[in-house]
């Protein structure tokens, strides 16, 4: 039997590699392509330095750039959550999401509260204006 390792974000099917291999080989295209389309048309590359752009990419920048761009971050964040195994991710995951939330849920009650609140004036005025028949 062939091993093959499903490779997101398009990249498809690659025979007798592991995900990591696969991932890094598919990060490896899409930074040169993504580079190649900054130095082509002369803007700056990302950087850690104090003068580092603050966006990398102008949204009118062809779909094709932008798409290597996005399958960039999707591989990084893919091979981070790989290398650290649940065990590591997870709980930074778990903590993410309970800062969001309080939030989250104080919206979401006050949705359930407007929608509740809705269906009590329908039934209430349903009922009020409600008259049997015959009488």
């Amino acid at each position: 039997m062939t091993d093959h390792t499903y490779l997101g974000g398009g990249g498809g099917l690659v025979a007798g590699s592991s995900p990591l291999e696969a991932l890094v080989r598919d990060l490896n295209e899409q930074a040169n392509t993504f580079a190649e389309y900054l130095r082509g048309n002369r803007l700056p590359e990302p950087s850690f330095e104090r003068d580092a752009p603050i966006f990398n990419l102008s949204p009118q920048a062809p779909k094709e750039i932008r798409v290597a761009r996005e399958r960039l971050l999707d591989n990084a964040l893919q091979i981070f959550q790989l290398i650290a195994g649940p065990g590591e991710y997870l709980p930074h995951l778990v903590e993410g999401v309970s800062k969001l939330l309080p939030h989250t849920a104080c919206i979401l009650i006050h949705a359930i509260s407007i929608s509740v609140h809705a269906s009590i004036a329908d039934t209430w005025f349903s009922a009020s204006t409600w008259k049997p028949s015959g009488g």
